[in-house]
């Protein structure tokens, strides 16, 4: 599964939170299911919330993707931010209407420059 996606990020602010912030983002694009079994393209419509509490992050992604009859999917994770690098790790589940469920554990490391 590959995505390519227009997002918009908006975010609350230090000011409020004091040492914290929250951005929330939603997104419109194409996705792309592609397997040996199954192709096929369609819309997808995606939300997230990112929560930073320093140095941690908390993420929850929600999208919804018109292949087939549909196929939702939910991401979550944590991570660790220690300078420009980022330790990463969650949880991802893909869900069709008609309840077959794909889902595994994530893992990532990020450089931010």
């Amino acid at each position: 599964m590959n995505y390519l996606m227009y997002s918009n990020v908006f975010a609350i602010n230090n000011k409020f939170f004091k040492k914290h912030s929250i951005d929330f983002s939603y997104g419109i694009g194409l996705s792309n299911w592609n397997s040996d079994s199954y192709k096929d393209s369609g819309l997808r419509l995606e939300y997230a919330i990112n929560a930073f509490i320093k140095p941690f992050s908390l993420k929850l992604d929600l999208g919804h993707s018109f292949i087939g009859n549909g196929i939702f999917d939910m991401a979550t994770s944590i991570s660790l931010h220690l300078k420009r690098l980022s330790l990463t790790m969650g949880q991802k589940k893909f869900r069709t209407h008609e309840s077959a469920e794909i889902k595994g554990k994530t893992f990532s490391v990020g450089y931010w420059f």
